[in-house]
């Protein structure tokens, strides 16, 4: 997965790629309406 900024827009999308087959692009994007900052990280955590 991977964030694209859009300078001309001021949005972002999710990137999502086949690890093994990177260079065919990405198998879906989800269009975001805002931008993502540089950096943005999430964490996994057990749900309880």
């Amino acid at each position: 997965m991977a964030t694209v900024w859009f300078a001309s827009k001021n949005s972002s999308e999710l990137a999502i790629f086949d690890a093994l087959n990177v260079d065919q692009g990405p198998l879906a994007r989800v269009i975001l309406p805002h931008r993502i900052p540089d950096g943005f990280h999430g964490n996994w955590f057990n749900k309880p």
